[in-house]
């Protein structure tokens, strides 16, 4: 390589998953063929926990906001649901015009409400 700039290598898929893993999970052994299956084994039985339910890491992540992508004649019910509880973490909707979009299919760019 020439050029006077920085060489930059780019980090694995695999290396910011273990460091995600280790984060979240406090699980410090090295993520690899051999430790796979004992570290799999030790989040699966975290996550049937308490503490490491979907909306415990939401808040050890810090999670500010969640939006979803919806179509436009979806309900909504569970966003309802939510705000119903006053779980803290605001979860919006937004606008996934797929269907009203669909070019391929001419029949269905009108939105048609689900049943």
């Amino acid at each position: 390589m020439g050029g006077d700039g920085p060489i930059y290598i780019a980090q694995s898929f695999i290396s910011l998953d273990a460091f995600r893993t280790a984060a979240l999970f406090y699980v410090h052994d090295m993520l690899n063929p051999d430790t796979a299956k004992k570290i799999y084994e030790e989040c699966t039985a975290k996550l049937q926990t308490k503490d490491f339910s979907v909306r415990s890491l939401l808040r050890k992540m810090n999670v500010r906001l969640i939006c979803t992508t919806d179509d436009p004649v979806d309900s909504l019910e569970y966003h309802k649901k939510l705000k119903d509880e006053n779980y803290e973490i605001p979860i919006l909707p937004a606008f996934r015009p797929d269907n009203a979009m669909n070019v391929v299919d001419p029949a269905k760019l009108l939105l048609i409400p689900k049943n």
